[in-house]
């Protein structure tokens, strides 16, 4: 069986989920009255999942009490906790998952859409200079003061034409 780096982060993520009060159970067969799989892992058989649970132990991410086998295969796996190594991998994926999710917005969001917000930065931009410069553009030096309106013009102009 192949390792399923997806299948890992997703029961170490149950497992930080439940908060260390109580072990996330994957068995087959009934324990304690009831059949568990994990809710949010569909997709993946008993197998995969009893494999990659004792595959958290050999990375050491996590605590896991392996319930033996049978004849007609495992039973089950209890995974009880996080180490310590598993709480540092899961900060880290989180990061990663950040970080991704930004560079995929910043790598497809639509030109379109960055220059619609450029457009409003520069037009509240101008806005304020206005209001700052009101004091000043009546001062007595009109060459400035028209340069002052042309040059604001002008960057708004260029703004909303594109």
């Amino acid at each position: 069986m192949k390792k399923d780096q997806n299948l890992l982060n997703s029961l170490l993520l149950e497992v930080e989920s439940c908060g260390g009060s109580y072990p996330v159970v994957i068995t087959e067969y009934q324990y304690n009255g009831d059949c568990r799989y994990l809710v949010d892992l569909k997709g993946y058989n008993f197998e995969e999942l009893y494999e990659h649970a004792l595959l958290l132990v050999d990375l050491n991410l996590a605590i896991v009490r392996d319930f033996g086998k049978t004849f007609e295969g495992p039973a089950g796996v209890a995974i009880d906790r996080l180490t310590i190594a598993g709480h540092d991998y899961l900060k880290n994926y989180n990061r990663n998952i950040l970080k991704k999710s930004w560079l995929f917005v910043r790598d497809n969001v639509p030109e379109l859409i960055v220059r619609a917000l450029l457009s409003e930065v520069v037009k509240k931009f101008t806005s304020w200079i206005f209001e700052v410069l009101g004091v000043f553009l009546t001062l007595p030096f009109p060459p400035l003061k028209m340069w002052l309106l042309s040059y604001f013009q002008h960057l708004l102009d260029l703004v909303q034409s594109k």
